[in-house]
C-alpha cells in the first residue's frame, strides 16, 4: 500500500492550472511504478496482489497522462505486466481470439471497483472532448481504457439489456 501511495503521488504534481507541488519527487514515483510492475510480474505470488490489481489498473491509467516521461512509461510497463497479470499470457498470436479474453461479467466480478472507475473516466473523457471547441487531440488515458475493454467480450449468458 505505501507502494501504491508513492505512485499516486505523483498525480499532484505541478500542473499548468495550478502552482501545486508533490510531496514525493517524480524519480521515487518512477521506482514506486517499478518495483509495482516487478511485484504484480513475479509469479510466485499469485493470488497475494490480486486485491491490488484495481489500484494497480487507476495509477497505470492515470500515469499515461503524466507530463514527465519516465512516469509514463513506468505506467505503460505497469500497465502491461497487469493486463498479463489478469488475462495471462499471451496463448496464441491472435489478438481477437477468446484464449486472450475474459468476459465482461467475469473481469466486473473479480474487479467490482473497475467498473465505476472505467465508466466515470470514459464520461468525463467523452465530456472533455466533446467541451473541447475546435477538436482537440485524445486523452492519452482514452487508450489503455480501450485496450482493457478490447480484451472483454459479452457473456453467452447476457441478455440484450445488459449493462456490461
Amino acid at each position: 500500500e505505501t507502494l501504491l501511495s508513492i505512485a499516486r503521488s505523483s498525480r499532484q504534481a505541478k500542473t499548468p492550472q495550478s502552482d501545486v507541488h508533490c510531496d514525493v519527487p517524480e524519480p521515487a514515483a518512477v521506482h514506486a511504478l517499478n518495483i509495482l510492475r516487478a511485484l504484480y510480474r513475479e509469479s510466485r505470488l499469485g493470488d497475494q496482489v490480486v486485491p491490488f490489481i484495481p489500484d494497480g489498473i487507476t495509477i497505470a491509467i492515470q500515469g499515461f497522462a503524466e507530463s514527465f516521461w519516465p512516469v509514463r512509461n513506468s505506467s505503460t510497463l505497469l500497465f502491461s505486466a497487469l493486463i498479463t497479470r489478469i488475462f495471462g499470457a499471451k496463448r496464441v498470436q491472435d489478438e481477437h481470439s477468446m484464449e486472450n479474453k475474459l468476459t465482461g461479467k467475469e473481469f466486473f466480478a473479480r474487479f467490482p471497483s473497475l467498473y465505476k472507475y472505467l465508466l466515470d473516466k470514459l464520461q468525463h473523457l467523452v465530456e472533455e472532448q466533446e467541451a473541447a471547441m475546435p477538436a482537440r487531440l485524445l486523452q492519452p488515458t482514452l487508450f489503455p481504457i480501450l485496450i482493457l475493454l478490447s480484451r472483454l467480450y459479452p457473456s453467452s449468458l447476457d441478455d440484450a439489456t445488459s449493462t456490461l
